[in-house]
């Protein structure tokens, strides 16, 4: 039970994370990974109750999501930041990119609280680090795309920089979810504790 509910979390932060789109058709569509991440942390969160917090989250991006599956292909990459500039999507986008860091943190603290149970002390502090350091590219990535209009063109460079920092830390947090599967995702654990009363 538990090993698919990680399974899905593993699997839908991989089509959260991706986006791959043959013409104007994403591939890996965002909607799906967040339904799947649904799905798991709502098996999970009678493992530990911290999970429960992502399931309304989650459900709300995967619907916002259905936005992105079919896109308008822009004339270049850098116009794919750009292109939904105006104030009512600036403000759409900064909701679904807090959703979204709000998402991730409720999945990692229930991976992190559930290794502080167990006493994986490796498994806890990777979640911290790997927690922190998506908090901090995403954060400043959500920030600076409304300004990118305003930017000259010698900075385009540092923003791509910082995308790319910014897939890597969200290619972590995919890393920790195939780490706590294989190191939570045992359910006879789980039901050893709760037998111990």
């Amino acid at each position: 039970m538990y090993l698919s509910a990680y399974n899905k979390l593993f699997w839908g932060f991989i089509l959260v994370v991706f986006n791959i789109n043959l013409g104007p058709i994403d591939i890996l569509p965002n909607f799906i990974g967040y339904f799947l991440i649904c799905s798991g942390v709502c098996t999970l969160a009678s493992q530990n109750k911290a999970f429960n917090k992502a399931t309304i989250p989650s459900a709300i991006m995967g619907i916002l999501s259905f936005k992105d599956a079919y896109k308008i292909q822009p004339a270049s990459g850098f116009q794919v930041a750009v292109q939904n500039q105006s104030i009512p999507w600036i403000i759409y986008d900064g909701v679904a990119l807090i959703i979204s860091i709000y998402v991730v943190f409720c999945v990692v603290r229930g991976i992190y609280l559930t290794a502080t149970e167990r006493g994986l002390q490796e498994l806890r502090e990777r979640a911290k680090v790997r927690w922190r350091a998506y908090f901090i590219t995403s954060s400043v990535m959500g920030f600076a795309t409304p300004f990118l209009l305003n930017i000259s063109s010698e900075w385009y460079i540092l923003y791509f920089i910082w995308i790319f920092i910014t897939f890597v830390a969200g290619f972590f947090i995919i890393g920790l979810m195939r780490i706590a599967r294989n190191e939570l995702g045992n359910d006879t654990v789980d039901n050893v504790d709760n037998h111990t009363f």
